[in-house]
């Protein structure tokens, strides 16, 4: 069991040292994409420069990026371990197969 955790810590470091390794790629990529999806369909984001919320005429609040921030930052607030909820979730299927005593 504990050869098990330690291998599935050291995958789980792996995953996240490539994440945080390429994350400048990664932003780079979004970017791309953002600027693509606006001149391919400009549409979009007139359609979401129109979910805001206006005071005198000008935008205060963007709802779809105060939504996307919220979930950005909702798990750094709450502290969830990611990492956890994987290997919880790995062990739950077999706790769930035992019956209870009698």
């Amino acid at each position: 069991m504990v050869v098990n955790q330690r291998a599935s810590n050291v995958e789980e470091r792996k995953l996240t040292n490539v994440f945080e390794r390429y994350l400048t790629v990664w932003v780079a990529l979004c970017i791309a994409a953002g600027i693509l999806l606006g001149k391919l369909a400009p549409g979009v984001a007139q359609y979401l420069d129109g979910l805001a919320i206006y005071v005198k005429g000008a935008p205060v609040v963007s709802i779809p990026i105060a939504v996307c921030l919220f979930f950005m930052m909702y798990p750094i607030m709450v502290k969830i371990d990611f990492g956890g909820v994987i290997r919880n979730e790995e062990t739950s299927h077999h706790r769930l197969d035992r019956r209870p005593p009698p």
